[in-house]
């Protein structure tokens, strides 16, 4: 068994989804944190018509330490009507960033 692994969350991982989020902010001299508060999933329903969200769990602890989200939704592209894919809410715990956690991710 590998120490990561990496699935597709659920309802169940809420919890710990939201806490990944609030943990994880974008520093500067004005620091940004978005959040999914009261409910993870909630705010995906309105940002596209499918969407998966995958989770890297560390074995060792059994918390979620990265995420990462594809959402497809409708957009023109060249005035046409098409389904586009998205890449969102990419967040990693600090200690882990500068490994090849996020290759593994999108890979999976």
């Amino acid at each position: 068994m590998t120490r990561f692994e990496f699935a597709l969350a659920t309802p169940k991982d809420d919890a710990q989804l939201r806490q990944r989020m609030a943990a994880d902010w974008m520093e500067g001299t004005i620091s940004v944190s978005f959040r999914r508060e009261p409910e993870y999933f909630a705010g995906y329903h309105v940002e596209g018509e499918s969407f998966k969200v995958i989770k890297c769990t560390d074995n060792q602890t059994g918390q979620i330490i990265g995420l990462g989200c594809r959402l497809i939704q409708k957009a023109f592209i060249n005035g046409t009507p098409q389904r586009l894919g998205l890449l969102a809410d990419l967040r990693a715990d600090r200690n882990f960033r500068h490994g090849i956690l996020v290759g593994r991710g999108y890979r999976f």
